[in-house]
């Protein structure tokens, strides 16, 4: 049970921008908020996104998670599914007029639950339940300290912001007292029109685990993903 509590935390709670002249590397400080800013104000947007958390001893991967989301001015769709041992779980969130909905499905070993609900919220947190976007957030800004910061950008044709992120200050909530030895991501993006097509993250923690997600960020076939998700949707909803 404390797999799947851990897992819910992790992809449930509600993400770069170097200035690239010519090609090489530059260590100058990089204007990573302006990415993140991009990011967060773009009004069209589509993601996919993979997930794994794994024990930081064994290297033993604990739970999976993947997904995809689309994201327009009026309208949120996003599908994850999720899976550790024994259980697995699938779930579509749909926002539109100021309204979100909510149908997930759960097996554990060999029973099946499901479960809708439906609650009135705005954009801003429509977007935050789109993809776990966090763990960007918490590489491209410093609201969290750190004893050690290292950035670093490459261009050559499209740029790689890469950073590494070591010896968080402590944490206290619901987990209790931990906090992250380190986090480290690689962001690629266009060094004109500053939008991110990819993320890589790695992240470890105090507690024993390290967490992996990549996102890959698109903005053709919109409608093609939407409409996957919109059949899984009806999927669930027929789920007996």
């Amino acid at each position: 049970m404390r797999k799947i509590s851990l897992l819910v935390l992790v992809v449930v709670s509600s993400i770069i921008v170097a200035g690239c002249i010519g090609g090489g590397t530059s260590t100058a400080e990089v204007p990573k908020e302006e990415l993140y800013a991009k990011l967060e104000n773009a009004t069209t947007l589509g993601v996919l996104w993979n997930l794994e958390l794994l024990n930081s001893t064994t290297r033993e991967v604990l739970a999976t998670s993947k997904g995809k989301a689309v994201i327009y001015p009026n309208l949120v769709l996003s599908y994850r599914e999720s899976e550790g041992e024994n259980w697995i779980s699938k779930s579509v969130i749909t926002w539109e007029n100021n309204e979100g909905s909510l149908i997930l499905v759960m097996t554990i070993n060999n029973t099946t639950q499901k479960y809708e609900d439906s609650k009135e919220f705005n954009v801003t947190i429509a977007r935050k339940m789109a993809f776990p976007g966090g763990e960007i957030e918490l590489l491209l800004l410093d609201n969290m300290e750190f004893n050690s910061t290292k950035v670093e950008t490459k261009c050559d044709g499209e740029c790689v912001l890469r950073i590494v992120k070591e010896d968080s200050k402590v944490l206290y909530d619901i987990q209790g007292v931990w906090k992250i030895e380190y986090i480290e991501g690689n962001v690629t993006f266009d060094s004109n029109t500053k939008e991110i097509s990819k993320v890589e993250i790695v992240m470890e923690t105090s507690q024993g685990f390290i967490e992996k997600i990549k996102y890959e960020f698109i903005k053709n076939n919109l409608d093609e993903a939407k409409a996957e998700i919109e059949r899984i949707r009806e999927e669930l909803k027929n789920t007996s």
